[in-house]
C-alpha cells in the first residue's frame, strides 16, 4: 500500500513539472527587430529574435524607424527596389508550430492584392495586406493562422508593406504533449489501482 502512495505522488510531481516546462504549454513570442543594426538596406540572411526566424525566401528586406513608436523601434519593410518582388517567411525556431496573434501595419500596401499573408500549414489562411495602418488581429479570420509551421508575406506587385510588432502563440511541441498525457494516465491508473 505504501509503495503505491509513493508511485503515485512521484506520478503527480512527473505531471507538475511537465506542466512547469517552458515547452508544455503555449508561450507567446513578440518580433519587433528592435534588435538588429541599422543601417545596410537590401538584406538577405535570416533573423532570429524570441525564438521566430525570419527568412527571406525572394528579395530583400531594409528596416525602417517605426514612426508609430519610440527613437529605437524599428520596423521591417518589403519592397521591390533593386532585387525584384519579395517573399519573407517566419518559422519558429527549431520547426514547432504556432498560432498568429497579431503583427502591426506600419507602410500600408498601396493596393488590395499588392500583398499577401499566407498561413502555411494548420489551419492555413491567406488575407490581403491591409492598405490602412493599424494591428491586424488574427483572431478575426479565425479558423486560419493556427497551428501554422510558417507564415509568409509576398508581395505581387511594386510597391512597399512595412510591419512591426509580430505576435504569436508559440505551440509545445507532440512529444511533450505525448508525456504529458502518459504520466497523467499512470497517475489515474496508480490511484484507481490503489482504491481497488
Amino acid at each position: 500500500m505504501r509503495a503505491h502512495a509513493v508511485l503515485r505522488n512521484l506520478g503527480v510531481l512527473a505531471v507538475a513539472m511537465l506542466g512547469l516546462a517552458p515547452a508544455a504549454r503555449a508561450a507567446v513570442a513578440h518580433l519587433d527587430y528592435d534588435g538588429v543594426a541599422k543601417g545596410d538596406d537590401y538584406r538577405t540572411a535570416p533573423y532570429i529574435e524570441n525564438g521566430i526566424t525570419t527568412t527571406v525566401l525572394q528579395g530583400h528586406y531594409e528596416l525602417y524607424n517605426d514612426a508609430t513608436g519610440g527613437d529605437s523601434d524599428q520596423a521591417f519593410n518589403l519592397d521591390e527596389q533593386s532585387t525584384g518582388p519579395s517573399r519573407v517567411r517566419l518559422t519558429a525556431h527549431g520547426g514547432g508550430t504556432f498560432d498568429v496573434v497579431s503583427l502591426d501595419v506600419v507602410n500600408p500596401a498601396d493596393s488590395a492584392g499588392e500583398y499577401t499573408i499566407t498561413g502555411i500549414g494548420g489551419t492555413g489562411g491567406s488575407i490581403n495586406a491591409p492598405t490602412t495602418m493599424g494591428t491586424i488581429a488574427f483572431s478575426d479570420y479565425a479558423p486560419a493562422f493556427h497551428n501554422l509551421v510558417a507564415l509568409e508575406i509576398t508581395q505581387h506587385s511594386p510597391g512597399a508593406f512595412t510591419f512591426d510588432d509580430l505576435e504569436v502563440q508559440v505551440l509545445p511541441e507532440p512529444g511533450q504533449l505525448a508525456s504529458l498525457v502518459a504520466a497523467g494516465i499512470a497517475v489515474f491508473a496508480l490511484s484507481r489501482r490503489r482504491t481497488r
